[in-house]
């Protein structure tokens, strides 16, 4: 039933124009159909459906899109404090790689070490137990030479000889060598650490390994020997000064370029000499085959004698 409300003068039919309101309002947001309504309300009716559940990854996304659209690409403080928190946590993430992949090689290093001393330790026992006779005093002092200057002597510079620095190596050749013991770079234990130190300072990464021991004659033995050594730059100017110069004939700059950063491995011999009655090593002199590999490298006999014409490693490496 219709109700008149008086206004003043003004009456009007409040039923009649609430249906027509709401008649109105369908029209025009559902294109005609019919839409139950319980009360009046004004024009800017809610949508009435159901919201979607959002997870984190549709709301972050939809954060995004909204920052994009209402600022047009424009990072704010708050996008530039996400990016800064990012890239930290992948930082971190690399470091803790970095050390996780350390860690590994580390591990694997130390194994691969064990592996190496207990290989050396078994090469020992087989040899001890090859040696002639109940004196063994032969034997165990050349196979203690290997394994003390395997690597040579500490570098302390091209032009050092540092015979006063004290080191297992001069410790083991005071104990076990007489002190006129006959060496290839001269006689008594100082002419023996200063070319051991040589060695070590003129060549990178230089290494003696011990092949094989056999008895040889007079109650000596001969260890059969592989040397390996790098050529860099050090090598040029003080074992090989007539390459050192960068100018000149063709041939040296030639011959320094097939040289330099080259690993070169010799084969060789050392003869260990032992006095029973002093308990001393009286001699120890070796050679190595140098010849052969800087002839391989340069590829000539001619670059080869140019080489070793003024060089202070001869072929045979004594």
């Amino acid at each position: 039933r219709g109700r008149r409300s008086n206004f003043g003068d003004a009456t009007f039919d409040r039923s009649r124009y609430a249906f027509a309101f709401v008649d109105e309002y369908d029209r025009e947001a559902t294109g005609g159909g019919f839409v139950e309504c319980s009360s009046l309300q004004s024009r800017n009716v809610p949508d009435f459906k159901k919201p979607q559940p959002v997870t984190p990854g549709d709301e972050a996304q939809q954060a995004t899109t909204a920052i994009k659209v209402k600022r047009g690409n424009q990072l704010t403080r708050h996008d530039e404090e996400e990016t800064a928190r990012e890239k930290h946590r992948l930082s971190q993430q690399r470091y803790r790689q970095k050390q996780y992949d350390l860690a590994v090689k580390l591990e694997k290093d130390t194994c691969r070490l064990r592996e190496e001393v207990k290989m050396l330790e078994n090469k020992r026992r087989a040899v001890l137990l090859k040696a002639p006779g109940t004196d063994t005093a032969v034997w165990v002092a050349a196979i203690e030479y290997f394994r003390l200057f395997r690597h040579g002597l500490p570098s302390s510079g091209p032009d050092s000889v540092a015979e006063s620095i004290p080191c297992v190596q001069l410790a083991f050749a005071q104990a076990t060598m007489a002190p006129d013991v006959v060496h290839n770079s001269g006689v008594g234990v100082e002419a023996m650490m200063r070319s051991w130190r040589r060695l070590s300072n003129w060549f990178e990464d230089a290494e003696l390994e011990l092949d094989r021991l056999e008895k040889g004659i007079d109650g000596s033995i001969v260890a059969t020997t592989i040397t390996s050594i790098t050529i860099n730059e050090t090598t040029v100017r003080y074992v090989f000064p007539q390459l050192h110069d960068s100018g000149g004939i063709s041939r040296k700059r030639r011959s320094t370029q097939k040289l330099l950063g080259q690993r070169i491995v010799m084969h060789g011999v050392i003869r260990f000499e032992w006095d029973s009655g002093f308990g001393r090593l009286t001699s120890l002199v070796g050679h190595s085959d140098l010849l052969t590999p800087v002839l391989q490298l340069l590829g000539n006999v001619e670059d080869a004698c140019f080489v070793f014409e003024k060089s202070l490693a001869r072929p045979d490496f004594g």
